[in-house]
């Protein structure tokens, strides 16, 4: 996965489930936007990037791109998306 094809699937988590599939067999889901953050500089293949889950605030998970070997994004039903928004 390349960093512009993670950035557009972040974007999606505003109105979509979205989950990444790694390659140790873990999903990791992506609650919103808000709890990613994808560093602005960097080879965009080889950048590692932070996912952070809104029911353990304080614990993140540091994944590199290459670690995703798929994503899946399903559309919430209406008036979920806004209970995952964290602001």
């Amino acid at each position: 996965m390349t960093k512009s094809a993670l950035r557009k699937l972040v974007e999606q988590s505003v109105s979509h489930e979205v989950m990444l599939h790694l390659s140790d067999g873990r999903k990791l889901p992506i609650a919103h936007p808000d709890f990613v953050l994808i560093p602005p500089n960097g080879d965009p293949i080889e950048t590692d990037f932070i996912v952070v889950q809104p029911d353990a605030p304080t614990a993140f998970d540091v994944i590199a791109l290459p670690e995703v070997v798929s994503a899946s994004a399903v559309r919430r039903p209406a008036g979920e998306a806004d209970s995952r928004n964290p602001s």
